[in-house]
């Protein structure tokens, strides 16, 4: 007889009230400073991937950052992140291992992530010229809108 045949072992759905459930739940232990902050920044990325982008209290976002920034975004993205999914594409996984249709429908999002983190950690210098050619692009920009307010 295995544990999975006592009837003890495993508590019948019907056994549970919602007070041992707010029990069990509180006798949880509490989250530590990092781990919250890990799970922020995680959030964070993943808002990122869906577009949306959250600006930290208190953080004034200066020009060479918005460019490297944005740099690091377009190299994940037409770069990084395609070469990803080509590489999921060429698997021949068999069944046991192939990826459920859920991880189908999150492959991309996945990819996404995963090419941001290796953007961020690899410090392409592709990314780096990418962000020095914004900057100079916009500095340009701006000189020029600056001499036709001058000149109106």
């Amino acid at each position: 007889m295995t544990d999975l045949d006592r009837s003890d072992s495993i508590p019948a759905l019907g056994s549970f009230s919602m007070s041992a459930l707010r029990a069990r739940v509180d006798a949880l232990p509490e989250p530590s400073a990092a781990s919250s902050a890990r799970t922020v920044d995680r959030q964070r990325d993943f808002a990122g991937i869906l577009s949306r982008r959250f600006d930290r209290p208190g953080q004034v976002a200066d020009p060479e950052s918005e460019a490297l920034d944005a740099a690091r975004q377009l190299v994940s993205i037409t770069l990084v992140q395609p070469l990803l999914a080509q590489l999921r594409a060429t698997s021949d996984a068999a069944p046991p291992f192939a990826p459920t249709p859920a991880e189908r429908q999150f492959r991309a999002m996945s990819d996404a992530h995963l090419a941001q983190e290796i953007v961020k950690a690899a410090r392409f210098p592709l990314v780096d010229r990418l962000a020095r050619d914004m900057l100079s692009r916009s500095a340009a920009g701006r000189a020029a809108a600056t001499d036709r307010e001058v000149r109106h």
